[in-house]
């Protein structure tokens, strides 16, 4: 088992990595793409996702569409926040060492790997149904407009009757 390669794509990717790339030992197996316009043909081509972050927004999209296209994926707690799973759809690492455990694994063990593709794919196929997409949004949404429908009814009264009260003054 050699060294992994590695893509490292992003927006924005910071200088001091690069400088740093420049005097790393495999700098041959580890690529950089600044904002790629499309993602698909990278998941196309890894064999597991990578989320080491610590903050950021919109990762929980970029977990989704990867676990989507059968990319197997290593998140940290941050990343995998609102994932309502039981991790066996993706592997949970916050130390250093813990996502190098669950890199190694996924990359190497046929088993490991298949076992949480097909986790993730089946986690994704209930939870991003278009059904249940529906259900969840008319379960916030109706109540929202109906409570909004009730407050403005009861504006409107309150306006009708001061309207007549004013005029009867």
């Amino acid at each position: 088992k050699g060294p992994i390669p590695l893509l490292i794509a992003g927006h924005q990717i910071p200088s001091y990595l690069q400088i740093w790339l420049e005097t790393y030992e495999y700098k041959n197996l580890v690529t950089l793409l600044e904002s790629p316009n499309d993602l698909q043909p990278l998941y196309d081509q890894s064999r597991i996702l990578v989320v080491p972050h610590q903050y950021g927004t919109g990762i929980q999209y970029k977990v989704s569409e990867s676990m989507s296209a059968g990319l197997p994926c290593v998140l940290s707690h941050v990343a995998a926040n609102g994932f309502n799973s039981n991790n066996d759809s993706f592997c949970l690492g916050d130390t250093p060492s813990s996502f190098a455990q669950c890199v190694l694994s996924l990359y190497y063990d046929e088993l490991t790997w298949t076992n949480v593709r097909n986790n993730a794919l089946d986690y994704i196929s209930k939870t991003h149904r278009h059904e249940n997409l529906k259900e969840a949004w008319n379960a916030v949404l109706v109540p929202a407009v109906q409570s909004n429908k009730q407050q403005m009814e009861q504006k409107m009264a309150f306006l009708r009757k001061s309207r007549l009260q004013l005029l009867w003054d």
